[in-house]
């Protein structure tokens, strides 16, 4: 699903223009899957000439992400991937030896100009210490301007960076379609109404509503069924037994601030937080947990189709009674 959804996502200059005025050091794209995050950064990379580096399910190992990294500054720095493929062979443990790892990338990276590198699906390496503080790294080298696309705000963010103005941030609001952008997608699409008032901007959800009726598309009384695949293969099914389960309460309960999310969930709250933003799910800020509506809706579904539904729902219902979160 999610290519084709990806393909409806239109050009977006309002965002683009953002992207590249005044040359931030440190962009960073966050929000669930299917915000065209990688599109853009996509956009942004050919725009500005710059490296590509796709974190894969092995990049948490750092010795498959720093193969990864110097892959992509090849342009400016031709002889770094075989310095640190050779520099990885003659390591035992590679996470132990990160200071050497980096010194390698530091020797090589150039003095002067700009280098310009996006890296996509970061929330991979999310938790991963030694492969953090590699991109960490190479986000304060003072040549690097580096786009992050993550469905999680990377930890090694400082607070520093954001007080002197150094990192331009897109969240899931700046990243939704606004109303002429839906409409600019979804032209005279029929049925859809309720879908999209639930969409609030949601790309991949406006693209299959854009192509609901069309031939070889779903027709527009499939598109909830075919939506709620996409969440499932996308987010749902990659998360571990606990977070799903964690989901699943969540949905059930009105919005949460952290405290209440840590009071519900207790000495597990701040892992099952985080990993319940990379599923995409789930929006993890300052302000507390939010589920997205639609994604609330396919949560809800999945309750119905388990055994033990309505002593979950019985119970998320005391909960919030009991603790006034009504």
């Amino acid at each position: 699903m999610a290519a084709p959804l990806g393909r409806r996502i239109i050009e977006r200059p309002r965002l683009m223009n953002r992207l590249v005025a005044g040359d931030p050091r440190l962009i960073l794209l966050i929000a669930p899957a299917g915000y065209g995050k990688t599109t853009l950064a996509r956009q942004w990379a050919e725009k500005r000439g710059a490296g590509w580096c796709a974190a894969s399910l092995g990049a948490a190992d750092v010795a498959e992400l720093a193969r990864g990294l110097a892959g992509a500054f090849a342009f400016c720095a031709p002889k770094l991937p075989r310095l640190i493929d050779e520099t990885l062979r003659a390591m035992r443990h590679p996470a132990h030896e990160i200071d050497s790892l980096i010194e390698a990338f530091l020797r090589q990276l150039p003095t002067s100009g700009t280098i310009p590198l996006a890296l996509d699906d970061h929330q991979i390496v999310d938790g991963a210490a030694a492969a953090e503080q590699l991109v960490a790294t190479i986000a304060r080298h003072p040549n690097v301007r580096l786009l992050v696309a993550s469905r999680t705000r990377p930890r090694w963010i400082t607070a520093r960076q954001s007080v002197y103005g150094e990192i331009l941030e897109l969240r899931r609001p700046e990243l939704a379609l606004d109303p002429s952008e839906s409409a600019q997608v979804l032209g005279n699409a029929p049925g859809t109404e309720s879908i999209v008032e639930l969409a609030e901007g949601w790309p991949a959800v406006i693209g299959l509503v854009a192509v609901a009726g069309a031939p070889g598309a779903p027709p527009a009384d499939a598109i909830a069924p075919t939506l709620y695949d996409y969440l499932a293969e996308e987010s749902f099914n990659n998360a571990s037994p606990a977070t799903q389960d964690a989901l699943l309460t969540l949905s059930l309960l009105p919005p949460l601030d952290r405290a209440a999310f840590r009071e519900a969930f207790g000495t597990e709250a701040r892992a099952l937080a985080n990993e319940a933003a990379r599923t995409g799910l789930v929006e993890a800020s300052h302000a507390g947990i939010a589920l997205h509506p639609l994604a609330r809706a396919f949560l809800v579904d999945k309750i119905r189709q388990n055994e033990g539904a309505s002593e979950r729902v019985t119970a998320a219902v005391r909960y919030a009674v009991e603790h006034g979160l009504t």
